[in-house]
This record gives structure tokens, C-alpha cells and sequence, in this order.
């Protein structure tokens, strides 16, 4: 068994990729189409590309709306004197096997290259990959997730990868380069070692813990990460319940955007804090509480905002501008000495594993 070998698929599709979607012809036409022999207008490689290197294109196949759609043939002449060709079902101009009947069939031959199975908007979705006639790839080669592949990926001397693939550079190996979990089997169909985040295992006892093992200690971190943010709402939920004035005049609607403002800048203080700490710590909640931050930061300038709206202080009477002054000592000396408060900070240092 070869103990690494170059995943041919994946460089298949990247180059794939890189031309497929949008047009490709002789004429571009104004909304960035390209128009058949035929007149019909197809969509399905990237503009730039095609205008480099495309020659002719010719559809022989329905033409719905002056677009290709339905089951025909498409032939692409290049300038290079190469051709390649798709066979099977179009819809607005690009591969698209969705209302393909079961009796038909769609394949891409590009170079040396054969992919055939099913295409949404113009990308290979799932199916088979040959290279110089020899099954290199047979599983889902196009996901919006973080795995580039999943299926069977072939070598030459006859072992393959049952598996999923990373979306990443590199090459893929019986040795786990590339390879996020599968099974090595030899020419024999015998299954010869395991991988697991690129990480070979000698046995499938091994293997089966270690992802055990793993998933134990994902669903722990969800459930700590759900802990804290409801620790983080809690105590920004008391913050705003502290900080409860009845507005019926300017001077109070006043005095009580004053508090509130004063809260918004304690409860940012206090975020920042917390992101501090759980940046030094190695918390797992650091992107939620950037996020929770920004949001206050960006509440607090409303706050400003709706302040330089109301009455000037120097429009109001002088006992409430006192007041108002005092406002955020106040307001501060009451959040610092709340019972709530300090529990909340309390709890949430607990679940970080903060001192």
C-alpha cells in the first residue's frame, strides 16, 4: 500500500471551481451571458475565464426563456485546441441535474477528466470522479460546510479512503494528511488502519474512542458555552432591572437616560473586563463576548445620542441639575453594591474558571 498519494479530485475541483460558474462563448452579451451557435445564452463558466480561453461554445438542446435549460450536449471549443463537453440536464444556462429524469444521466469531461453525477447551479454536488479512466473520487465532492469531500477517495496501487475530507491545501494519504475521519483499506477491501483528524490509529478499538472521547468533550464545551451566555444575559438583564424611573418630565426622562447611559457604561466596563480574563484564561466564550460588548458599546452611543436630544441641563431647575450630576456616582455605587451584582459576577467567573 502507497503511504501517500496526491487526492487528484480535490485538485480536480479546485480547478473545477476556478471556471465553472457564470458564461462562457464567442459573443458576450450584456448581462454577462454568453451566446451558443445556436443563439441560446449559457452561464456556466467564470467570465474572465471565458474570455480568455474560450473559442466557440455550441448547445444542441431545449432553449427555455433564450437560456439553456433542459437535457442536451454542450461543447466548448478552447483556444488551445482542447475541448470539453457536458452532457445532461441545464437549467438558466448551468449544470443542474435538479429536474433531471432517473433515466438520464449527467457527465463533464474537462482534459483527462470525467465527473459525472449531480450539479446544482453550476457545481459538481455529488458522484463519480475518473482520471485517465481510473475511479479517482466517488462521494459528495461540494459542501458549504467545513469538510471539502466526503466518500471514497482511490490510489492507484488499488487502496482507498472511506471518508471526509478537510477543506484545505494539501494532499491527501493513506498516512491522514488531509483526512478528518475515515478507514484505509488495501487492494483487498481490507481494512488495514484508521484516521481521525489526521491522526492514524493501528486499530478500530483505538479509533472508536478516541472519537468517543472527542465528542464527549465537544458536547461538554456547548454546554459550558450555553452556560455562560445565559450567565452574561442574566446579569445584564439585572443591570437594566436596577435602573427602573418613571419619565413624566424632560427633567426625569432626563435623569433616567443619565442612569441608563451610566449602566450601558458599567455593564461595557464590566464586559471588557470579563473578555480580558477569559482571553488569559483560554475561554471559549471570546467571540460571544466581543459580540455582547460591541452591542453595548453600540447601545451606549445611543444612549448618547438620545441625551444630546433632550433639555440642556441649564433649562431645567437647579435641584434636578444636582441631581442629575449625581446621577452616575449614584448610579455606579448602587450596581457595585448590588446584591445581584455581585452574584452575577460570581457565577460568571465560576463558569469561566476565572479567580
Amino acid at each position: 500500500m502507497m503511504n501517500a498519494s496526491l487526492f487528484s479530485g480535490r485538485r480536480t475541483a479546485l480547478l473545477i471551481c476556478a471556471m465553472l460558474l457564470t458564461s462562457g462563448c464567442t459573443e458576450r452579451l450584456a448581462d454577462n451571458a454568453f451566446k451558443a451557435d445556436s443563439g441560446c445564452k449559457v452561464r456556466q463558466y467564470n467570465v474572465e475565464w471565458a474570455v480568455k480561453n474560450i473559442e466557440r461554445i455550441r448547445w444542441d438542446g431545449p432553449c427555455v426563456n433564450r437560456e439553456a435549460n433542459g437535457y442536451g450536449k454542450l461543447r466548448v471549443d478552447l483556444h488551445n485546441k482542447q475541448q470539453e463537453t457536458y452532457e445532461g440536464s441545464m437549467r438558466d444556462g448551468k449544470f443542474d441535474t435538479t429536474q433531471q429524469h432517473q433515466d438520464e444521466k449527467s457527465v463533464y469531461v474537462i482534459g483527462n477528466k470525467r465527473l459525472s453525477g449531480e450539479f446544482r447551479a453550476g457545481r459538481f454536488l455529488s458522484g463519480q470522479i475518473h482520471v485517465d479512466d481510473k475511479l479517482d473520487f466517488d462521494g459528495i465532492l461540494y459542501q458549504p460546510s467545513r469538510r471539502y469531500a466526503s466518500g471514497k477517495s482511490y490510489f492507484p496501487d488499488g487502496s482507498y479512503i472511506d471518508g471526509s475530507f478537510y477543506d484545505k491545501a494539501g494532499n491527501v494519504s493513506t498516512t491522514g494528511a488531509g483526512v478528518y475521519q475515515g478507514i484505509v483499506y488495501n487492494e483487498k477491501n481490507v481494512a488495514v488502519s484508521w484516521i481521525y483528524q489526521e491522526r492514524l490509529f493501528t486499530s478500530s478499538e483505538l479509533w472508536t474512542k478516541e472519537i468517543a472521547s472527542q465528542k464527549s468533550q465537544l458536547e461538554a464545551k456547548v454546554k459550558r458555552e450555553a452556560e455562560i451566555k445565559t450567565g452574561v444575559t442574566k446579569l445584564l438583564a439585572q443591570f437594566d432591572q436596577l435602573i427602573q424611573l418613571k419619565a413624566d418630565t424632560p427633567a426625569d426622562q432626563r435623569m433616567q437616560v443619565l442612569q441608563r447611559r451610566d449602566a450601558s457604561q458599567a455593564k461595557s466596563v464590566l464586559l471588557d473586563k470579563l473578555l480580558w480574563q477569559c482571553r488569559t484564561a483560554g475561554c471559549d466564550s471570546l467571540e460571544y463576548l466581543r459580540t455582547t460588548r460591541d452591542a453595548e458599546a453600540r447601545q451606549l452611543a445611543a444612549f448618547k445620542e438620545a441625551i444630546a436630544k433632550l433639555p440642556a441641563l441649564d433649562k431645567v431647575a437647579p435641584t434636578v441639575k444636582v441631581a442629575v450630576k449625581e446621577v452616575p456616582l449614584m448610579t455606579l455605587a448602587k450596581l457595585q453594591a448590588s446584591e445581584a451584582y455581585s452574584k452575577g459576577l460570581q457565577e460568571l467567573r465560576l463558569l469561566l474558571k476565572l479567580k
